[in-house]
C-alpha cells in the first residue's frame, strides 16, 4: 500500500465506533468508502453476521439523516454529533416507563386487582375477565372487540358496589424528576336495555402515588365507544410509582359494566425526540463553527 493510500484509509475510517460496528457506517449500510472495518472495500455493502440491534439502528440511521454532508465528506462531525446521539438514547433509556401487558394481549398477568377474576362467565358485579368479546362472557353485555386491532383481548369488568375498590394496579419504574403521561381507553359495555346504552356508565379515576391525576373519566354510555384518558405526573424522588385505576360509580346492579384497553405510560416529552432535536441543533452549530474556522484562514 502506497504512502498515498494509507493516509486515504486513515481519513476514510470513523473515529468513533459501536459494538455493532463503526458509527456513521453500521453492520447493515453500504459504506460509501473503505472504512478499515472488517476489510471492506470501496461501494461494497457489509454483510451483518447479525441483526442489528434497535438502538444501533437509531443512533446510525438518525447519523445519516442529520449528518450525510458530513459523511460524505468524511468529517469529524461525526464525534459531537455522535456524543449528542449516545447521550440521547441513554437519557431514552433511563426516562423509560413501561407497562407490563397494558393491551392484554397476554391475559391476566402484569397488574393486580382488587375485583375478582371470572374467565368464562360473569358471576355478578365486582369481577373481571381478560377476553374479545364481552358479550360472551355475559349475555347482557355488548358485542364489541377490543380498542388494539378488534380482535385482541381486553379488561371487560362488571363494576363493583365496593367503594374504592382497585380495578387495574401496577407499579412501574421511573427516573426520578420526570415528567409521565399516563393513559388508557375505556369504553361501556351495559347492555341491560338491549339498546346498546349503557344505564350507568363508569366513572374511572386514576391515581399514581395516592393522588388523582387528570380529571375523572366519565365513560360514554354508548356501548363500544371508546373514549381515551390522559393524565400526567412527576416522578419526584421516588423510583417506583404505583398507578391505581378505580371506578367511583358504585353501581352494582343494572349498568356501570365497561372495558379498559391500551394502558401506556410515556415521559413527557419523549426523551428520545428531544435527543434528536438536540443532536441536530449540536450538529448544526458545530459545522457552523468550522465554517467560520474555515473562512477565517
Amino acid at each position: 500500500m502506497t504512502n498515498l493510500q494509507i493516509r486515504h484509509a486513515q481519513r476514510s475510517e470513523f473515529p468513533i465506533r459501536t459494538a455493532g460496528g463503526v458509527l456513521g457506517c453500521p453492520r447493515w449500510a453500504a459504506c460509501p468508502r473503505s472504512t478499515g472495518w472488517g476489510g471492506a472495500s470501496a461501494g461494497k455493502s457489509l454483510q451483518p453476521a447479525a441483526e442489528a440491534s434497535t438502538q444501533e439502528k437509531t443512533l446510525g440511521n438518525a447519523a445519516q439523516m442529520l449528518m450525510l454532508p458530513d459523511m460524505r465528506a468524511q468529517r469529524k462531525t461525526t464525534i459531537p454529533a455522535a456524543l449528542i446521539l449516545a447521550g440521547s438514547l441513554v437519557i431514552a433509556n433511563q426516562s423509560h416507563a413501561q407497562v407490563v401487558n397494558g393491551n392484554f394481549s397476554s391475559g391476566n398477568t402484569g397488574f393486580t386487582s382488587g375485583y375478582g377474576f371470572a374467565a368464562s362467565s360473569d358471576p355478578g358485579g365486582g369481577h373481571f375477565t381478560i377476553g374479545t368479546n364481552p358479550h360472551t362472557w355475559n349475555s347482557f353485555l355488548s358485542s364489541f372487540g377490543d380498542h388494539t386491532t378488534g380482535s385482541g383481548q381486553m379488561y371487560i369488568a362488571d363494576g363493583s358496589s365496593t367503594a374504592n375498590l382497585q380495578l387495574w394496579n401496577e407499579s412501574l419504574s421511573v427516573a426520578t424528576n420526570t415528567d409521565y403521561t399516563f393513559s388508557f381507553y375505556a369504553a361501556s359495555c351495559g347492555n341491560d336495555n338491549n339498546n346498546g346504552i349503557d344505564p350507568s356508565p363508569a366513572t374511572l379515576v386514576v391515581k399514581a402515588n395516592g393522588t388523582q391525576i387528570g380529571t375523572t373519566l366519565h365513560v360514554s354510555a354508548t356501548n363500544g365507544t371508546w373514549t381515551q384518558f390522559t393524565g400526567t405526573f412527576n416522578s419526584g424522588a421516588l423510583t417506583s410509582i404505583p398507578l391505581v385505576i378505580t371506578d367511583s360509580n358504585l353501581q352494582g346492579g343494572v349498568g356501570n359494566d365497561f372495558a379498559i384497553d391500551d394502558i401506556t405510560v410515556t415521559a413527557t416529552p419523549e426523551p428520545g425526540s428531544a435527543g434528536l432535536v438536540l443532536c441536530g441543533a449540536g450538529v448544526l452549530s458545530f459545522r457552523r463553527r468550522r465554517q467560520g474556522a474555515g473562512s477565517a484562514r
